[in-house]
């Protein structure tokens, strides 16, 4: 699954585009016990920072046999109270968010278990698609420059 990393809320680590990046949830954050005020955390977070000038492209989260983590959009912080912008379980081994179906602004992506029936924790591959023209433009800013002239 490539090199892993353990990340925590006070120094998350952020997405380079079509590079896929390995972590291990079993280092993760045991902080956050509660994603989005509802969902009661079965394991530990790994908490990755995700800013989003413009609703772009995919996000896809692979695990490994028998941990089933759920993915969590956090609005702004990172933390048991933070309010979300998505939330998905697909309850298979690939989970996606198509980042078009959410509001630009910063989030906190938490991966964590929140079904007993999961591993608590478990190695995780994220990766942040997006295709060359949607790459081209986010790095040129013209999303983020576009949307102070509404």
């Amino acid at each position: 699954m490539g090199p892993l990393a353990a990340q925590t809320c006070p120094a998350p680590a952020v997405l380079a585009a079509n590079t896929p990046t390995g972590f291990d949830t079993c280092r993760g954050d045991a902080g956050v016990v509660i994603a989005c005020g509802a969902f009661a955390l079965t394991g530990p977070a790994t908490i990755v920072r995700m800013p989003l000038p413009y609703p772009i492209g995919r996000l896809v989260v692979q695990s490994g046999a028998g941990f089933d983590p759920a993915l969590f959009l956090l609005r702004s912080q990172c933390g048991n109270t933070a309010a979300c912008g998505y939330v998905t379980d697909a309850g298979i081994a690939v989970d996606t968010i198509d980042l078009a179906e959410v509001d630009s602004g910063d989030y906190f992506l938490a991966i964590a278990p929140w079904r007993w029936e999961s591993t608590p924790c478990g190695q995780v591959l994220v990766t942040l698609e997006l295709t060359p023209q949607e790459l081209a433009l986010t790095l040129d800013g013209m999303f983020a420059a576009a949307s102070m002239h509404r």
